[in-house]
């Protein structure tokens, strides 16, 4: 917890590199410690966190002094993780900047390479996203997604005819238990309250096609709760849409 920009394997690597010791001796990553134990590790530098600016198809909605507005392409990731460096939407909009309108994302979250993230969508999903270029539009704006007095609504298309074609999903999603990426409906203290109300606005033969609009906004909560109803996502792997 110390240290987030190494993972699990990378820290017990730098043990087998013995570059860790215990009380002044090597110890196996299987050592149990005790309190009062000593614990030095030399450390390799945390990675950098300037933003690179890429080259990156962008389509800007809006954008003045304080705010942008864009349309995320889906397979875009928004900003860099541990295991995507470049080629991110945060990536995109540091060329954009650069190149053609000039100003910066807020410097809120920038130490942890978000800067400007006041939300986020998936990887693939598609739709609109605000950043803030200002650290005051970054506070309101985050204020106003706390508040939940901004309105978030979606498209998508789910297999089966679903019935009835308008309800309230009121299920609380939480960590899979035993699949790292998921998550599920769970009904214990680590499921969080969440509310997702589906229409349908067009019912084919095996699929719909629904507008969803999130009254939270939990982590892949539209794909839990309409995988957790029957209805999972066209192409959702993850939550058995294929």
């Amino acid at each position: 917890d110390r240290v987030p920009f190494l993972s699990r394997t990378a820290l017990q690597r730098l043990i087998d590199e013995q570059a860790v010791t215990l009380n002044g001796r090597v110890p196996k990553a299987s050592t149990r410690l005790h309190r009062g134990d000593r614990i030095v590790a030399a450390l390799p530098p945390p990675p950098s966190n300037a933003i690179g600016a890429e080259e990156i198809p962008l389509h800007v909605l809006h954008e003045d002094d304080h705010i942008v507005v864009v349309n995320k392409q889906p397979d875009l990731i928004v900003h860099p993780a541990r295991s995507h460096k470049t080629g991110t939407l945060i990536n995109a909009l540091a060329w954009h900047f650069l190149h053609r309108s000039g100003g910066t994302l807020s410097t809120v979250g920038e130490e942890i390479a978000r800067p400007g993230v006041v939300h986020r969508l998936d990887k693939h999903t598609s739709g609109v996203m605000v950043c803030a270029k200002s650290d005051t539009a970054h506070w309101r704006l985050a204020r106003q997604f706390e508040k939940r007095t901004t309105q978030k609504r979606y498209l998508c298309i789910v297999h089966g005819e679903v019935e009835p074609e308008s309800d309230v999903i009121d299920l609380p999603p939480g960590k899979h238990l035993t699949i790292k990426e998921k998550y599920a409906v769970r009904h214990d203290e680590l499921g969080k309250p969440s509310q997702t109300i589906y229409r349908a606005r067009e019912i084919y033969q095996g699929y719909s096609l629904l507008e969803v609009e999130l009254r939270t906004g939990r982590t892949h909560q539209i794909r839990v709760h309409l995988s957790h109803i029957g209805y999972p996502l066209v192409g959702d792997d993850l939550y058995g849409g294929l």
